[in-house]
């Protein structure tokens, strides 16, 4: 938990809005953790936008936290407009970081699905493989393409990349998977275009090293296969 004393302090826009949105990351977390039914803590953060800062303020501030209160409710509106400004920036870092964490680790695992798949051959490890690879070239190019025009994908289009990825690696319909990445990608329209193209940006980095491992397994599985 953290305790920020604001008394007697003249706290910039930047120092509140980083304040509430500590509030806000530590609420959640102990909801997340006190929960019966379990809620993600990117669900609940993003409840508490930019829009909803002052309900979080009157509903969830408690008494330790009255300076940080008091502050908000004593500030002017032009105060008041750039904080919500700051805490706009740290609150689609927050939703975008945590999102692109997902979708990285995402794209790890489906080829972990494939190569660690003990019940399927190796030849069809590799037709696997590249299909995979097939359809995350294609989605690098429709990221830089993106990117380059300033223009981000959609949520639709971001769920319907990862559709595409997964039933080249499952080789059947997963149910369980898309209902989890429609989940997650959910969040992705709630970001503002420059996170959204951040969010894209960092995924090439993960991309990049899931291209890397595939070449690499695609050699020694290929290998295997010629001396059989």
């Amino acid at each position: 938990m953290r305790y920020i004393c604001l008394r007697e302090i003249k706290m910039e826009p930047r120092e509140v809005a980083q304040a509430l949105f500590d509030k806000v990351m530590d609420y959640c977390e102990n909801e997340r953790r006190s929960s019966i039914a379990y809620e993600h803590q990117l669900e609940c953060v993003s409840r508490y936008g930019p829009d909803e800062l002052l309900e979080f303020v009157n509903s969830h501030l408690t008494g330790e936290d009255k300076d940080i209160k008091e502050a908000i409710q004593n500030a002017d509106q032009n105060f008041l407009n750039k904080v919500k400004k700051e805490y706009e920036e740290l609150w689609n870092l927050g939703i975008s970081t945590q999102l692109y964490e997902f979708l990285g680790d995402t794209l790890e695992a489906l080829y972990e699905n494939i190569v660690q798949n003990d019940l399927i051959s190796d030849s069809c490890k590799v037709r696997r493989l590249k299909a995979y690879e097939e359809v995350l070239e294609k989605f690098v190019d429709s990221i830089k393409h993106a990117i380059q025009d300033k223009k981000p994908l959609t949520g639709y289009d971001l769920y319907d990349w990862f559709k595409k990825m997964g039933d080249a690696v499952f080789g059947v319909k997963n149910h369980d998977y898309y209902e989890e990445v429609s989940y997650y990608t959910g969040f992705y329209d709630m970001l503002s275009d420059t996170s959204k193209l951040e969010t894209l940006f960092i995924l090439l980095d993960y991309i990049d090293n899931v291209l890397y491992y595939i070449e690499h397994e695609l050699r020694e599985l290929e290998a295997l296969t010629n001396e059989s």
